[in-house]
């Protein structure tokens, strides 16, 4: 069945050329995405054996915090320079984009000092509030990387939008971890202390931001930065909604760490960490025709071209079903196996990855529900559903963590993945008329 499936997906291909650009792309972006996923594994395997189970749960739970406080400075700027650059250089405005980039460039950077320096001043007060001495000189630390990662950010999603893959891909996928994991081997051949972790982990991330400016000055080079832009209060119009929806999925997506902090080892928190990292596999092909379709998406939107959505959003899900299942049940029987590979003092993990990898079922077979509501003019509905969700997450994880540890987290996260995604394409459903989601065997 799943053969034949496949073969109809590759004559809708030949019949339609937009869908045959967004499945070839997306095979470079999901080439990106997997060597990224495999750096960072090999990062993750690194800090392991180097620095043990228990540092890794440092580093898993010093990141979250940083990682989820850099996604709420960047006040979604990135998702909005995708939808300006694919509009703006689908209608042949290309003489605005230079300033509107600019512009957001400024945006960026005032928010990630004033970010940078409030985790610096707050970073004692944080690790005291975990009753963790550890988090307050690693948080000062890692308050110095908001303006590179915010770069390397806001530069991939201005690649995304202009639709240069490759780069983007480059940028948003296999940058960071392979960097990271250059920088961290070597430094550690320097000095084998395990703060120092952090500070190779910054210098990769300047490294990156670097290469990214250069990236983004090709492409704009020359482009004339005269005529009518956008000011200030029009960006952040668009990615102020979009800043308070990616705040929710932020918070949705760590929530879970987060509270494991208040209530577990750094063991147990190793484990977990480990768990969701490697269930993130299964939704590599999601992530990479996201990444493709996101343009796609708002060019229909604009033409107002409903049925060209619907094929696309139809196919693109059934790709992602297809191409998803098999590495999700690999998780799921092997999961004992996969987590030993890494350190056996983390089979503690088990039951949690196997729910994780569950959790994903409402993932794959909804696709891509969310870029499709952001790029057709519903990122406050979509703002609304990740606020809901988000607080099903928090309270889930307060209640279930105490009580079930790593596996009340893994739980929660399961109830609020399918509550954020079902929700998300009965939405869908109601503006155009057809739902996105595949169900096998049903047409």
């Amino acid at each position: 069945m799943p053969v034949m499936l496949i073969s109809k997906i590759l004559k809708a291909t030949r019949a339609n050329n937009d869908w045959s650009e967004i499945l070839k792309k997306s095979g470079l972006n999901l080439s990106f995405r997997l060597l990224g996923k495999l750096a960072a594994y090999l990062l993750v395997f690194l800090i392991i054996k180097l620095h043990g189970p228990e540092n890794f749960g440092k580093w898993t739970l010093s990141l979250t915090i940083f990682l989820m406080l850099e996604m709420v400075s960047n006040l979604g700027l990135k998702t909005a320079m995708v939808r300006t650059f694919s509009s703006e250089s689908k209608e042949g405005n290309a003489f605005r984009l230079k300033a509107v980039y600019t512009k957001a460039f400024l945006l960026l950077t005032v928010s990630s000092l004033v970010f940078g320096l409030s985790l610096y001043l707050l970073a004692e007060a944080v690790g005291t509030a975990y009753n963790k001495n550890y988090l307050g000189e690693i948080l000062q630390l890692l308050s110095f990387g908001f303006l590179p990662f915010n770069i390397i950010d806001l530069n991939s999603g201005v690649l995304r939008g202009l639709r240069k893959i490759g780069t983007h891909s480059f940028l948003e996928n296999l940058g960071n971890p392979l960097f990271s994991v250059i920088f961290i081997g070597c430094g550690f051949l320097i000095n084998d202390s395990f703060q120092e972790v952090f500070l190779w982990y910054l210098l990769a991330l300047s490294a990156l931001a670097l290469i990214s400016i250069f990236l983004v000055y090709k492409q704009l080079k020359g482009t004339a930065n005269t005529g009518h832009s956008s000011s200030y209060s029009e960006i952040l119009s668009v990615s102020i909604p979009m800043f308070f929806t990616t705040s929710m999925n932020v918070l949705d997506r760590w929530a879970d760490i987060l509270v494991l902090g208040f209530f577990c080892s750094e063991v147990q928190i190793a484990a977990y960490g480990l768990a969701n990292r490697l269930s993130k596999m299964i939704i590599i092909p999601l992530q990479s025709v996201n990444s493709i379709s996101a343009s796609k998406f708002r060019k229909l939107y604009i033409q107002r071209d409903i049925k060209g959505l619907e094929r696309i959003t139809k196919s693109s899900t059934r790709l992602i079903a297809l191409s998803s299942i098999l590495p999700l049940l690999f998780l799921v029987l092997s999961a004992s196996f996969v987590i030993s590979i890494f350190n056996t003092e983390l089979l503690i993990g088990i039951v949690a990855l196997q729910i994780l990898a569950l959790s994903q079922l409402a993932n794959i077979f909804t696709g891509s529900v969310g870029q499709l509501l952001n790029m057709t003019e519903g990122h406050k509905t979509l703002m609304q559903i990740a606020i809901v969700s988000t607080i099903i997450n928090i309270v889930l994880n307060l209640i279930f963590i105490p009580n079930y540890g790593i596996e009340g987290a893994a739980l929660a996260t399961f109830c609020s993945l399918a509550f954020n995604n079902l929700f998300s394409a009965w939405v869908l459903k109601r503006r155009f008329g057809f739902s996105p989601a595949y169900i096998p065997f049903f047409k």
